[in-house]
């Protein structure tokens, strides 16, 4: 944003005849949204263990479309850092419940190209954000930058009404104490012809020993 001309004629101030943004300004615009993220990942963390993966990632994009929000919107420097740190913390929800929650609704063989499919699906949407900024860039008005802005609402868009469509992980449910609610999210996945005794049982297994080594380590 801060190579467009527009964005800094809106937020910067006007130097021997051109728009600049000082150089602490621009040093937090780039570094809130990392600070948002950290955050936002502890936070997602505590929200998934407690209410599930699916309401966590609800909480996600709610908070990402308010800073999406204020980011459009903005008009004063301050009111844009605060849109950024509040996108910034729906981000780290991202980063943190979408590689959690496709390892564990992913079938064992597909769960490394899945998991892997995360992170490489991030590194795209960095390289189409800058194809984005690249086409609206050169705009003689606000929307040079809004747009680009406006476009994250899409990942919005998509995720949100395919949210209820998704099982909620077993297991979270496993966790829980929920056995029956953890075989029915594994027959939604596998299908409800499925065995799924083993894979409960895998589950389970699994999160016992954690548990032990948990309470070992105090």
């Amino acid at each position: 944003m801060i190579g467009i001309p527009q964005f800094r004629h809106v937020f910067g101030y006007t130097y021997e005849g051109q728009q600049v943004l000082s150089a602490s300004w621009q040093s937090a615009f780039n570094s809130i949204s990392s600070v948002g993220q950290f955050f936002g990942g502890f936070i997602c963390s505590w929200f998934s263990d407690r209410t599930g993966r699916r309401w966590s990632l609800f909480l996600g994009l709610m908070i990402v479309t308010g800073g999406i929000f204020g980011e459009v919107f903005s008009s004063t420097r301050v009111a844009f850092l605060f849109s950024k740190l509040v996108l910034g913390i729906g981000l780290g929800f991202y980063l943190t419940i979408g590689p959690l929650y496709a390892s564990e609704i992913a079938p064992l063989a597909l769960r490394g190209i899945v998991t892997g499919g995360t992170n490489l699906a991030i590194c795209m949407g960095q390289l189409l954000s800058n194809a984005v900024i690249n086409g609206f860039g050169e705009r003689d008005d606000v929307w040079a930058f809004r747009a680009p802005l406006a476009t994250q609402w899409l990942f919005v868009a998509v995720m949100l009404p395919a949210l209820p469509f998704a099982p909620e992980s077993p297991w979270y449910f496993v966790r829980k104490g929920d056995q029956a609610s953890a075989e029915r999210s594994l027959k939604q996945l596998y299908g409800q012809q499925a065995d799924v005794r083993y894979t409960l049982a895998m589950i389970k297994r699994t999160v016992e020993a954690d548990i032990e080594l948990s309470s070992s380590s105090k």
